[in-house]
């Protein structure tokens, strides 16, 4: 994902490297603070919102 971000916009950049934040965030997360449902729902949509990040820094603008 580095190697597509050096071709990339800033803002798309910057929105990649806050949902990878985001990401870490939730998977160093206690499961039992939130409960085990939501803690994987929080990782889900963080992994499906790097996929679309993923997705647009991968096809040419």
């Amino acid at each position: 994902m580095e190697q597509r971000c050096d071709m990339a916009e800033p803002r798309d950049v910057a929105c990649a490297e806050a949902g990878i934040g985001e990401a870490q965030r939730h998977l160093v997360a206690d499961p039992s603070s939130l409960g085990p449902v939501r803690h994987a729902t929080l990782l889900a949509r963080s992994v499906a919102a790097l996929c679309r990040h993923f997705q647009r820094l991968a096809v040419p603008g």
